[in-house]
Protein backbone atom coordinates (compact mmCIF):
# COMPACT_ATOMS: atom_id res chain seq x y z
CA UNK A 1 0.00 0.00 0.00
CA UNK A 2 1.42 3.36 -1.02
CA UNK A 3 0.63 5.97 1.65
CA UNK A 4 1.37 9.57 0.82
CA UNK A 5 3.39 11.46 3.39
CA UNK A 6 2.24 14.87 2.16
CA UNK A 7 -0.85 15.13 4.43
CA UNK A 8 1.16 14.23 7.52
CA UNK A 9 3.90 16.70 6.60
CA UNK A 10 1.34 19.45 5.92
CA UNK A 11 -0.40 18.77 9.24
CA UNK A 12 2.88 18.93 11.11
CA UNK A 13 3.85 22.13 9.27
CA UNK A 14 0.53 23.78 10.15
CA UNK A 15 0.89 22.81 13.81
CA UNK A 16 4.43 24.17 13.85
CA UNK A 17 3.30 27.46 12.31
CA UNK A 18 0.47 27.76 14.86
CA UNK A 19 2.63 27.05 17.91
CA UNK A 20 5.92 28.64 16.84
CA UNK A 21 5.06 32.03 18.38
CA UNK A 22 4.34 30.32 21.71
CA UNK A 23 7.58 28.36 21.55
CA UNK A 24 9.52 31.49 20.67
CA UNK A 25 8.24 33.17 23.82
CA UNK A 26 10.54 30.90 25.79
CA UNK A 27 10.80 30.08 29.42
CA UNK A 28 11.01 32.72 32.09
CA UNK A 29 14.43 33.96 33.19
CA UNK A 30 15.67 36.29 35.91
CA UNK A 31 16.65 38.81 33.23
CA UNK A 32 12.92 39.16 32.41
CA UNK A 33 12.62 41.08 35.68
CA UNK A 34 14.86 43.93 34.46
CA UNK A 35 13.03 47.25 34.49
CA UNK A 36 10.62 49.23 36.64
CA UNK A 37 7.93 47.45 38.62
CA UNK A 38 5.01 48.90 40.57
CA UNK A 39 3.99 46.60 43.41
CA UNK A 40 1.04 46.51 45.77
CA UNK A 41 1.04 44.45 48.95
CA UNK A 42 -1.12 43.76 51.95
CA UNK A 43 0.29 42.26 55.13
CA UNK A 44 -1.78 40.41 57.68
CA UNK A 45 -0.88 39.23 61.16
CA UNK A 46 -1.75 35.53 60.96
CA UNK A 47 -1.96 35.22 64.76
CA UNK A 48 -4.19 38.22 65.38
CA UNK A 49 -5.94 37.89 61.99
CA UNK A 50 -5.87 41.59 61.30
CA UNK A 51 -4.27 43.62 58.48
CA UNK A 52 -1.03 45.19 59.65
CA UNK A 53 -0.07 47.33 56.65
CA UNK A 54 -0.39 48.00 52.95
CA UNK A 55 2.69 48.77 50.92
CA UNK A 56 3.19 50.21 47.45
CA UNK A 57 6.63 50.24 45.84
CA UNK A 58 8.36 51.35 42.71
CA UNK A 59 11.24 48.92 42.27
CA UNK A 60 14.00 49.15 39.67
CA UNK A 61 15.47 45.72 39.00
CA UNK A 62 18.68 44.97 37.15
CA UNK A 63 18.95 42.04 34.71
CA UNK A 64 20.54 40.05 37.56
CA UNK A 65 17.38 40.52 39.66
CA UNK A 66 19.18 42.80 42.11
CA UNK A 67 17.20 45.83 43.28
CA UNK A 68 18.66 49.23 42.39
CA UNK A 69 18.10 50.90 45.78
CA UNK A 70 18.95 54.40 44.50
CA UNK A 71 16.03 54.29 42.07
CA UNK A 72 13.49 52.40 44.20
CA UNK A 73 11.05 53.59 46.86
CA UNK A 74 8.14 52.34 48.93
CA UNK A 75 5.24 53.81 50.86
CA UNK A 76 3.61 51.96 53.71
CA UNK A 77 0.30 52.60 55.43
CA UNK A 78 -0.07 51.26 58.93
CA UNK A 79 -1.79 52.46 62.11
CA UNK A 80 0.54 55.49 62.15
CA UNK A 81 -0.51 56.65 58.69
CA UNK A 82 1.30 56.80 55.36
CA UNK A 83 5.10 56.86 55.56
CA UNK A 84 7.89 56.64 53.02
CA UNK A 85 9.97 53.49 53.47
CA UNK A 86 13.57 53.23 52.28
CA UNK A 87 14.45 50.26 50.09
CA UNK A 88 17.62 48.84 51.65
CA UNK A 89 18.36 46.03 49.20
CA UNK A 90 17.33 42.63 48.00
CA UNK A 91 17.02 40.66 44.81
CA UNK A 92 14.59 38.40 42.98
CA UNK A 93 15.04 35.44 40.68
CA UNK A 94 12.92 33.44 38.25
CA UNK A 95 13.24 29.78 37.34
CA UNK A 96 12.36 28.20 33.97
CA UNK A 97 8.85 27.35 35.11
CA UNK A 98 8.26 31.07 35.88
CA UNK A 99 8.44 30.50 39.64
CA UNK A 100 9.46 33.73 41.37
CA UNK A 101 11.56 33.93 44.52
CA UNK A 102 13.65 36.45 46.40
CA UNK A 103 13.80 39.04 49.15
CA UNK A 104 13.12 42.76 49.60
CA UNK A 105 14.76 44.62 52.49
CA UNK A 106 13.11 47.79 53.76
CA UNK A 107 13.90 50.25 56.55
CA UNK A 108 10.49 50.79 58.15
CA UNK A 109 9.31 52.63 61.26
CA UNK A 110 9.81 49.28 63.03
CA UNK A 111 13.41 48.94 61.81
CA UNK A 112 14.84 46.74 59.05
CA UNK A 113 12.29 44.28 57.69
CA UNK A 114 12.84 41.64 55.03
CA UNK A 115 10.00 40.32 52.89
CA UNK A 116 10.80 36.81 51.63
CA UNK A 117 8.80 35.12 48.87
CA UNK A 118 7.39 31.69 49.71
CA UNK A 119 5.52 31.14 46.45
CA UNK A 120 5.49 33.42 43.43
CA UNK A 121 4.75 33.30 39.72
CA UNK A 122 5.83 35.56 36.87
CA UNK A 123 3.11 35.60 34.22
CA UNK A 124 4.00 34.17 30.80
CA UNK A 125 3.65 37.72 29.42
CA UNK A 126 6.51 38.68 31.79
CA UNK A 127 4.61 41.88 32.64
CA UNK A 128 2.93 40.88 35.93
CA UNK A 129 3.63 38.73 38.95
CA UNK A 130 1.89 37.56 42.08
CA UNK A 131 3.54 36.24 45.23
CA UNK A 132 2.95 35.36 48.86
CA UNK A 133 5.52 35.42 51.60
CA UNK A 134 6.32 36.64 55.06
CA UNK A 135 8.36 39.14 57.06
CA UNK A 136 11.52 37.34 58.21
CA UNK A 137 11.82 39.36 61.43
CA UNK A 138 8.14 38.73 62.30
CA UNK A 139 7.13 35.43 60.66
CA UNK A 140 3.49 35.73 61.74
CA UNK A 141 3.16 38.66 59.31
CA UNK A 142 2.19 37.14 55.97
CA UNK A 143 2.03 39.20 52.80
CA UNK A 144 0.42 39.00 49.38
CA UNK A 145 2.02 41.14 46.67
CA UNK A 146 1.24 41.80 43.01
CA UNK A 147 3.47 43.61 40.56
CA UNK A 148 3.07 45.27 37.17
CA UNK A 149 5.98 46.07 34.87
CA UNK A 150 5.96 49.62 33.53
Amino acid sequence: MNISRKPAFLSFSLLLIMFLPLMAQGACETSDLAGTWTTFAISVDSIGSYPSATTSCTLRLKSTGKINTDRSKCYERDYQGLVKVAVAGGSFYVKDSCHLGGKLKMDTTFGRQTFEVDFGTLAKTKKTFSAVGYIVEAPSIVTHVTGVKR
